[in-house]
């Protein structure tokens, strides 16, 4: 049997809750901060980097998007 560097504790633990969220809204005031793509966008983005990813390697398409990213206005 092979060792897992992971433990389970057993300990009573804080609790998580079941739905996260982050929340941009401090950075938005605070930083001025707005979002450069449409929710939509974000899942298409993302949809493609997971389906491009067993195609050309998960370096091609991150250095990709992140082009396409930083010629956005």
């Amino acid at each position: 049997a092979t060792e897992s560097a992971w433990t389970v504790e057993e300990s009573k633990q804080p609790h998580e809750s079941g739905y996260l969220l982050l929340d941009s809204s401090k950075s938005r005031n605070a930083l001025g901060w707005s979002d450069k793509l449409s929710f939509q966008q974000n899942v298409d983005w993302t949809s493609n980097w997971y389906q491009s990813v067993g195609i050309s390697g998960a370096s091609e398409i991150t250095n990709l998007q992140i082009e396409k990213f930083l010629g956005l206005p």
